[in-house]
């Protein structure tokens, strides 16, 4: 089987700062999904968790983890479906 490469989004390899508060509490909630050893929640879960009524919300919020490097998202390059892969710092 052959192994495709990753491209990943962001560019930082480790956290530039501290997250904003309500950050912090998403942050936890995806460090909890993943020692469960459940997928990377959707959009919705993370919204209904986080308390917001639109998911928009939870994008950016998690765009913001992403940007500043606590969260890392790849996706597969040559592959015919867009699959994505997240990896928490």
């Amino acid at each position: 089987m052959e192994v495709r490469p990753r491209r990943f989004i962001t560019s930082r390899d480790w956290p530039q700062r501290e997250p904003p508060p309500r950050r912090k509490v998403l942050l936890a909630f995806l460090q909890a999904e993943r020692e469960q050893a459940r997928p990377f929640p959707t959009m919705r879960q993370i919204a209904d968790h986080m308390g917001w009524h639109n998911e928009q919300s939870s994008r950016d919020a998690l765009m913001g983890l992403i940007r500043d490097g606590w969260v890392r998202m790849a996706q597969d390059v040559d592959a015919k479906r867009k699959r994505i892969y997240w990896e928490l710092r």
